[in-house]
């Protein structure tokens, strides 16, 4: 049951037919257009419309696929938490691939109608070598010099990036799974923009599931703005999310839960096939 999209040889994969019944799961969220893919694997939350698939869903409760912390996930964070910060930073957690110009006009548009001073910290995956020069110079045609842009780096030192930031926002309209789990490790707050595509409504399902407010879900670009600029400027709200967080250890929210449920519908979809 692999993910299909961060490599090729599950690309290629997905257009075969080595199994009688075919599944994927949303490690990356997209669907595949694939005649040999029966199904898809998805908990209920994650769903924005049952027509952005070409593949049957199988639905399933929202803990049914809790999410395992990552090897190198500190054991301890030194949260930063400003009071009155000159500058508001503001961690962004993305790949190349999901950088854009929609994207990058709304970063624009809250460097230019916040009150408040704030920079903006792209951390990114992917942008090494030849290719992190010209994923500069894109950023740059947009915040100038408000941004600062990182390259690929190993995972403690990409934490480091974001945990001197005082927000995060993430990208849209591909947007944030690890990025947001590594947001709530850190004890940081941010905003998502959410949508039909399962790759964009992940974020609010996730949001949710942290018991965030829902006024930092967004659906348009135009309240995405409008909500990053109020966290920005609102320096007690801000810190008073952040401080929830961390009190209650939101992060454990989303590595428990109950797997039976997927293995059961398989199950039923094995004993259907041979006529039990």
């Amino acid at each position: 049951m692999p993910s299909i999209g961060m490599d090729l040889a599950t690309i290629f994969a997905s257009n075969t037919r080595v199994a009688p019944i075919q599944v994927i799961a949303l490690g990356h969220p997209a669907t595949t257009y694939s005649d040999f893919i029966e199904y898809v694997i998805v908990e209920d939350d994650y769903v924005g419309s049952e027509d952005c698939f070409s593949e049957k869903l199988l639905r399933l409760p929202k803990d049914a696929l809790p999410y395992v912390p990552s090897a190198l996930a500190p054991e301890k964070v030194d949260y930063i938490l400003r009071e009155q910060p000159d500058r508001v930073n503001i961690g962004i957690a993305s790949t190349t691939m999901k950088l854009n110009p929609y994207f990058l006009a709304a970063c624009r548009r809250i460097r230019e109608q916040a009150k408040v001073d704030v920079h903006f910290h792209f951390a990114l995956g992917q942008s090494i070598g030849i290719t992190h020069p010209y994923v500069e110079r894109f950023i740059r045609t947009y915040l100038g010099d408000a941004a600062t842009v990182y390259p690929h780096s190993p995972y403690l030192r990409y934490l480091d990036v974001l945990r001197r930031c005082d927000m995060l926002i993430n990208p849209f309209p591909f947007g944030n799974t690890n990025g947001i789990i590594d947001m709530v490790t850190l004890g940081l707050v941010g905003i998502c923009k959410t949508g039909p595509e399962v790759h964009e409504h992940i974020d609010e399902g996730l949001f949710k599931r942290l018991g965030l407010p829902d006024w930092l879900i967004a659906d348009t670009a135009d309240e995405y703005v409008a909500r990053a600029i109020r966290l920005a400027e609102n320096h007690e709200e801000r810190l008073a999310l952040r401080r929830d967080i961390i009190a209650n250890n939101k992060l454990s929210t989303l590595f428990s839960g109950n797997p039976q449920p997927m293995g059961e519908i398989l199950l039923q979809k094995v004993r259907d096939l041979a006529g039990r």
